[in-house]
């Protein structure tokens, strides 16, 4: 999963790419561990995919991305400025 330009303070691309039909669930955490967003949830088939977070609404600091793929999960730091 690339999350790039990070940090950022605006819209945060993420790309990904899926061997196969799966569940896929992205959500966004603060540093205090709050649940700030959650997108791109359901099944989805096998290609390549994108999605994106406006972290213009969120303060300045770091937060941890959990991006869940099937059975496998990546967690991703994004910087706000």
């Amino acid at each position: 999963m690339n999350c790039y330009p990070n940090p950022t303070d605006g819209a945060l691309p993420l790309a990904y790419i899926l061997p196969m039909e799966m569940d896929v669930t992205l959500r966004m955490y603060n540093s205090a561990s709050a649940e700030m967003n959650a997108s791109a949830q359901g099944t989805q088939g096998a290609d390549g995919h994108a999605a994106q977070l406006d972290m213009a609404q969120f303060a300045a600091g770091i937060y941890l991305v959990k991006f869940v793929l099937g059975p496998d999960v990546v967690f991703r730091k994004v910087f706000v400025e």
